[in-house]
């Protein structure tokens, strides 16, 4: 939703990419799938206590867009309970023949170019 609302584009993190800056490495994010509400309720029942945030910028939430986005869809979901799921589920639900455009491998394509194949 951050790039959706402040810089035009659509993309998400991936739970698995191959590293740009290191050959043969991939980055996993093991809890992708979880929800978030459920890694801040086990880590107060497991005693682990997560380090704040290094970063002052991020660390500091008025004024921080992640977590204006957040504040939105908390109250995006007092209408509708299910929309933080929705979201989520409409970056795998892409029907790439009703888009406008898409970037690959570093190329813009329009549907227009496409257009006329059948």
């Amino acid at each position: 939703m951050l790039n959706v609302l402040y810089s035009g584009s659509f993309k998400t993190m991936l739970p698995k990419i191959h590293s740009t800056n290191f050959k043969g490495l991939e980055l996993i994010r093991p809890l992708y799938y979880v929800e978030e509400k459920y890694i801040e309720k086990y880590t107060q029942s497991s005693g682990i206590w997560p380090l704040n945030c290094a970063c002052m910028v991020a660390a500091e939430k008025t004024g921080n867009k992640r977590y204006e986005i957040k504040e939105l869809i908390e109250a995006l979901k007092e209408k509708n309970p299910e929309v933080d799921k929705n979201i989520f589920k409409a970056a795998q639900n892409v029907n790439i023949e009703a888009i406008l455009g898409w970037n690959k491998g570093g190329s813009q394509y329009s549907y227009l170019d496409f257009y006329d194949e059948e």
